[in-house]
């Protein structure tokens, strides 16, 4: 469901490729610009990176935030690729309280991908992430929410997993460089 986001947001990219292009010419320019105000967000930013729980929790809250805040300007993103159909099937299935459909009418014409149609209709991914979509489904009526919890707790895992080899500073840069990109 991000794909339909990524292709629609073309003049968002570009806004950030020239707000990017003017910060680079601003600190080459003014290098001593903002130093204490990095220095006073550094010491912060490792003050939670200390703390374990604290941190995983900033890796899952920031993206999850920070989505919440584009909804007015992106809303739902609809379904734009096969697997994403597919997904739905599953989450609208186990919102059901069913772990498969019955087989369509006529299900020889029923053209689709990444979906099983005997012995009965059912998604031919794994269930987690159908089960993400169905409790969003159930709870607030639109699977988009699932998706939108799941993508906090992928966060905080991977915060917590690079705490593993990383120290604590870079396993929150990390978790936080990775919610940028995906999140």
């Amino acid at each position: 469901m991000t794909y339909s986001i990524l292709l629609s947001s073309r003049h968002l990219q570009n806004f950030m490729e020239i707000v990017a292009a003017l910060c680079v010419l601003l600190a080459f320019a003014v290098p001593r610009l903002g130093r204490t105000s990095f220095s006073r967000f550094r010491r912060a930013f490792d003050r939670i990176a200390r703390r374990p729980k604290t941190a995983i929790l900033i890796a899952a809250a920031f993206p999850m935030l920070a989505r919440l805040a584009l909804l007015p300007v992106f809303g739902f993103p609809s379904p734009f690729v096969h697997d994403e159909f597919s997904y739905l099937l599953l989450g609208d299935t186990f919102a059901h309280g069913r772990l498969a459909n019955p087989t369509p009418p006529e299900w020889r014409h029923f053209e689709t991908e990444y979906v099983l149609l005997q012995p009965t209709y059912a998604s031919q991914y794994q269930p987690a992430q159908g089960l993400f979509l169905a409790a969003g489904e159930a709870v607030t009526g639109h699977p988009w929410w699932g998706v939108w919890l799941s993508m906090g707790v992928m966060f905080a895992a991977i915060c917590w997993a690079l705490r593993q080899t990383l120290p604590g500073r870079w396993a929150l840069f990390g978790a936080c460089l990775a919610a940028m990109q995906f999140g």
